[in-house]
């Protein structure tokens, strides 16, 4: 049954691979940026490796202070519902290579970092209606909280990636705060035998600079297993207070209500779209269980509109629409007092 899951999923998440023979994120196959080329997705990466130094520990980000434009191309389109529009979308990064919010932040603003997967990263959404830059543009204009929202969301990213990146990248920069927001990607590793250290080019945590891999690890488990993302998080928790970085958890916003047309173009039955969701239901469950336990604060984004069929173009990535209620949704529960709480402490 976990093998439709992953049929699913892929119809979806289909990669393809950039210069450096590493999977990327859905992009169009009749052409992309120059600067894609050169996307900087290693961490310790010599220009000119050494016969020894054929692998790398992955590190998932953009190149810096750059621009990318995507166009959905019609294969990924099929999968998705109306709601996304073939056009182009850009993205823009600032010097870290996180993606810039539009408007631009105020300078000297605080700035508060999101960490998560596609859905963070909002590939196929303008600029202004991604949530990190609908949650900035709200807090000021709104409440009168003038932060800067960075995202750095990244197809693919499983919490491991993430922590990775809290721990190389973003822990010397001392932003007022971050989100993790992980889950889809940790859904599709809990049925693989090796979990996250699993060898699917999409989720391995160390490639191989000079060969490619199988595109999906062919070994799985017969049911899924959270116990590796609970420990991930608990070390997420405790990251946080040894270096007084203060996190944040989010729970993942995915569609759960089975009707519609688009629905029932893609799921033969109700069992077929429950085998899809189930697993991110458990995860969303455990990363309220991890936050309570370690008393990090939680936005329960997935309770709060778990009712919404109107705010993805697909199972889980969100449209316009959405990007506007997830941003609410973050306001809704607490972010500003929460912003002043921890740095409070």
């Amino acid at each position: 049954m976990w093998s439709d899951v992953l049929k699913t999923v892929r119809s979806i998440l289909e990669p393809v691979r950039d210069a450096k023979n590493e999977p990327e994120r859905p992009v169009n196959r009749a052409g992309v940026e120059a600067t894609l080329a050169t996307r900087g997705n290693v961490a310790m990466q010599s220009t000119t490796p050494s016969e020894t130094a054929k692998r790398a520990i992955r590190l998932k980000e953009f190149p810096k202070s750059t621009e990318i434009t995507h166009t959905p191309p019609e294969w990924y389109l099929a999968a998705c519902n109306p709601s996304l529009v073939k056009q182009p979308y850009k993205l823009a990064t600032d010097e870290n290579g996180f993606i810039l919010p539009d408007p631009v932040s105020k300078p000297g603003c605080p700035a508060v970092i999101f960490l998560g997967d596609s859905v963070v990263e909002s590939m196929y959404a303008h600029p202004q209606t991604r949530f990190c830059s609908r949650l900035q543009d709200i807090l000021g204009k709104e409440e009168g909280a003038y932060v800067a929202v960075l995202n750095a969301g990244y197809s693919g990213a499983t919490v491991l990636h993430s922590f990775n990146t809290f721990m190389n990248k973003i822990i010397p920069l001392r932003p007022a705060a971050v989100v993790l927001m992980t889950g889809i990607s940790d859904a599709y590793v809990s049925v693989v035998k090796d979990s996250f250290w699993c060898r699917d080019c999409w989720m391995e945590p160390i490639i191989h600079l000079e060969h490619t891999n199988p595109d999906m690890d062919p070994d799985r488990r017969s049911e899924p297993s959270l116990d590796d993302q609970r420990r991930l998080m608990t070390m997420f928790a405790a990251a946080s207070r040894t270096f007084a970085v203060p996190v944040c958890f989010a729970t993942v916003p995915h569609c759960q209500v089975f009707e519609g047309e688009w629905v029932g173009k893609m799921f033969k039955s109700r069992a077929d779209f429950d085998y899809v969701v189930t697993p991110r239901q458990r995860v969303n469950d455990v990363t309220r269980r991890v936050a309570i336990k370690e008393g990090v604060p939680l936005f329960d984004i997935e309770a709060d509109l778990v009712h919404r069929t109107d705010i993805f173009y697909d199972m889980f990535h969100l449209n316009p629409v959405g990007g506007e209620a997830v941003a609410r949704s973050l306001i809704k529960g607490g972010f500003i007092d929460k912003l002043q709480l921890m740095a409070s402490n």
